[in-house]
């Protein structure tokens, strides 16, 4: 469900590491902006009932939000350390396919 994506993104789900990413990483400011116009963004539509224009409305409001915000992860995860980012990485992924 959507609320678990957003719980994911902003980590009360993945063990808080979404959290210790935004206290230590320089750019956390545009990150959190992100995020929090994502969450605004989702929590607006809640209300529409009609099932297609909720969909119309998130294909064209929060997939590109989604996407700004999986940019400034991809970019942490060039950067961070396994010890800190404990998410699986693409390449963790990618490669642990049994």
């Amino acid at each position: 469900s959507i609320t678990v994506i957003i719980q994911v993104l902003v980590g009360t789900v993945c063990g808080g590491c979404i959290t210790l990413l935004l206290t230590r990483w320089k750019e956390r400011g545009r990150l959190e902006k992100e995020l929090q116009e994502l969450k605004t963004t989702i929590e607006s539509l809640d209300s529409i009932g009609d099932t297609h224009e909720k969909g119309v409305k998130y294909y064209y409001e929060v997939c590109p939000l989604m996407l700004k915000v999986r940019e400034q992860i991809d970019k942490y995860e060039k950067i961070a350390s396994k010890e800190i980012y404990t998410l699986p990485t693409y390449t963790d992924l990618l490669y642990s396919l049994d």
